[in-house]
């Protein structure tokens, strides 16, 4: 989903975050069929030094072009990547071939001969410097492709900024290598007025015969530049409309070969029709001006939004706000650069697409239609409170990853029946598993119980295994403080005093429960037989909700599993009073053997079982299948005792949602 998961995620994933990415999905439904139809046009205009065409004819070339690409791309991805690596040979094997051809015959003064006052920083320069950049940009668009393959990466939190960078910098070295390389070959004066500049270059160095080759091999890398486009784009419409942010029918899979068809044919048809009416410049400019409001300013602007929420990510903004602050004005700079009709053109797109937004808002009853009707139940105090119960916003906070099944069922019914927004916080990296990690050798190819080999890899393991057990489960983000994972204990003092940053979690905990308003967060119970880790991250989360003022403190309830039958108690730890519960009120149930379904035949177990099973570096975790009967709720004494009937109603609510048919 690329920009549009990052929009929706940023701005409110249930207000103005989908409207956002409803914007950009909308714009990438017809940009995306441009680009295509830009480089299919490109390609019948380049293809014409082979043979000269007629206008007609380059249409024809150009429509056929786009129903090859959308055949190839018919297929399974894992075919589709066999493909990529072949196109990529060649592509890279043209580039080299014309850069070391230019740098053999190489002339400075044909290269540097700079026309006077070039570098007077006059009006003039930065409108050249303008319309220069609207064709730069649309020559560097590829280079953040990856995060629309987001799911299909492996280490997306690694690999997509890596492939990102390395975009970026490949293509900047490889095109000022080119520039430079026929600037000193052909002077720019001739140059500009070339349409076949490459196949110009090759002409004057080895003859006509090796131009018609270096023809075919720029037609190759055009191809291989909209195979990889067209991908990268049927994926997002295709992941909004599986969010529900965009138009049903975009989010079928083909029904054998697993990938999105009707997301594929739309755009390529699309694209077949707009490469038959356009001309190559107008569909340059179009897609630049188009994209640069809502995905590039947009997308600048929520860094802020990250930062003011203190959502952690795996990796960081060297010098921020200055960057972001500066792509903001570079964006609009070239925004205005594609002139008045273009510019007006993408602000038409965008206000088609907000009239399609409340169009279809409206009849689906969701915001903000569906808060005028929030509204109106205040007339009703016990409706409205009902309405407010639906959406609760939790927090959980654990030491490891995969301490969050105990609360399984409950977080399940929570987010699929009760739309409520679940956010978890893992304080430990989780490399300390590495003991039973031998089940999951084969599985990632690493020597994962040799501790030194466990410790360096199962960190990343285990946060994509956490993420595939949440994903089943409904969690929003995960907030990775990656403190050191030691070993098994029970003490949980030497890990508050010598192994954690206890004060940096205190402070970055604080700041995430304000900033996101969670009403609830849930905490494993701090026992006397847990793991010393479990009660670290217990006492964390108490002493932290402690330091927070009435009435932006959220509720804190301490989780456990249980049998049917077994006693439920709970003794605090008296070394650490504030563990301790709400004396002469009982603890909140959810009971995971409940059964519904056809034939009644299914429970919440399977839920929890489904998690335990992501987590396959920790084996000994899987003999947990099938243990837990009940996931029990303790309201500790530092809440508010009015509030606990507060959560007895959501419980209340949880069980009744619970009761699937």
């Amino acid at each position: 989903g690329g920009s549009s998961v990052f929009l929706r995620e940023i701005y409110g994933r249930e207000r103005w975050g989908r409207f956002m990415s409803f914007l950009f999905i909308w714009q990438t439904s017809i940009q995306a069929p441009l680009v295509v139809a830009s480089g299919a046009i490109g390609f019948a205009q380049y293809a014409s030094y082979i043979y000269p065409l007629s206008i007609i004819e380059k249409k024809i070339v150009s429509g056929v072009l786009v129903v090859v690409l959308v055949l190839l791309l018919y297929r399974k991805i894992t075919t589709i990547g066999k493909i990529s690596l072949l196109l990529w040979g060649g592509v890279i094997a043209a580039i080299l071939l014309l850069i070391v051809g230019g740098a053999t015959h190489f002339d400075a003064a044909k290269a540097f001969d700079f026309p006077e006052h070039a570098f007077a920083l006059n009006w003039l320069f930065f409108a050249a410097l303008g319309h220069a950049s609207v064709k730069t940009m649309y020559s560097f668009l590829g280079y953040y492709n990856v995060c629309h393959l987001g799911a299909e990466i492996k280490d997306p939190e690694k690999n997509i900024p890596r492939s990102i960078f390395i975009s970026i910098i490949a293509i900047a070295a490889i095109y000022l290598a080119l520039q430079w390389s026929i600037m000193g070959v052909i002077p720019w004066r001739e140059a500009q007025h070339s349409e076949f500049i490459v196949s110009l270059f090759v002409e004057r160095l080895y003859g006509s015969t090796a131009a018609i080759a270096a023809t075919v091999l720029i037609l190759w890398i055009a191809f291989a530049s909209l195979f990889a486009v067209l991908l990268g784009y049927s994926r997002i419409p295709f992941a909004a409309a599986n969010d529900g942010l965009f138009f049903a029918p975009f989010g079928k899979l083909h029904p054998t070969k697993n990938f999105p068809h009707v997301s594929l044919l739309v755009l390529g048809g699309t694209a077949f029709i707009f490469s038959l009416l356009f001309r190559l410049p107008e569909v340059i400019t179009a897609i630049l001006a188009m994209r640069i409001i809502i995905q590039f300013i947009g997308q600048a602007v929520g860094a802020w939004q990250l930062r003011k929420r203190l959502i952690r990510l795996p990796f960081v903004m060297p010098l921020y706000p200055i960057p972001a602050v500066v792509a903001v004005f570079a964006w609009a700079g070239i925004f205005i650069s594609t002139g008045f009709e273009f510019a007006i053109g993408g602000l038409i797109v965008i206000a088609t697409g907000s009239i399609l937004f409340f169009v279809r808002a409206r009849a689906r009853r969701e915001w903000p239609f569906a808060l005028l009707v929030a509204i109106s139940l205040c007339f009703s105090p016990f409706l409205f409170a009902a309405d407010q119960e639906k959406a609760p916003r939790i927090l959980i906070v654990t030491a490891h990853p995969d301490d969050e099944t105990a609360c399984a069922g409950t977080v399940y019914v929570l987010t699929h029946e009760m739309h409520a927004v679940v956010d978890l916080a893992v304080i430990t990296n989780g490399e300390a598993g590495y003991k039973y990690s031998m089940l999951a050798e084969p599985i990632y190819g690493e020597h994962l119980t040799e501790e030194s080999i466990g410790r360096a890899k199962l960190p990343a393991i285990r946060k994509k295994e956490l993420e595939a057990g949440g994903k089943i489960i409904g969690i929003r983000h995960y907030i990775y403080f990656d403190q050191k994972d030691t070993r098994y204990t029970l003490d949980a003092d030497t890990v508050l005093t010598l192994v954690w940053d206890v004060k940096k979690i205190r402070s970055e905990l604080k700041k995430l429960i304000t900033s996101e308003r969670y009403r609830y967060v849930l905490t494993l119970l701090p026992t006397r037989e847990t793991h010393g880790h479990h009660k670290a991250a217990a006492i964390l989360a108490l002493e932290t909700i402690r330091d927070i003022a009435h009435p932006k403190r959220p509720i804190i309830l301490g989780m456990t599993v249980a049998r049917n039958g077994d006693s439920v108690a709970y003794k605090f730890l008296p070394e650490y009073p504030i563990t301790e519960n709400l004396a002469g009120y009982l603890p909140f149930m959810f009971d995971r053997t409940q059964s519904f379904g056809y034939l009644k035949r299914l429970n919440y177990k399977i839920i929890a079982n489904w998690m335990i099973a992501e987590h396959k570096s920790q084996g000994a975790m899987q003999l947990g299948m099938n243990e837990g009967d009940k996931e029990v709720f303790w309201f500790f004494a530092l809440n508010d005792t009015t509030r606990y009937a507060e959560t007895k109603s959501l419980f209340d609510s949880i069980g009744a949602k619970a009761k699937l048919p």
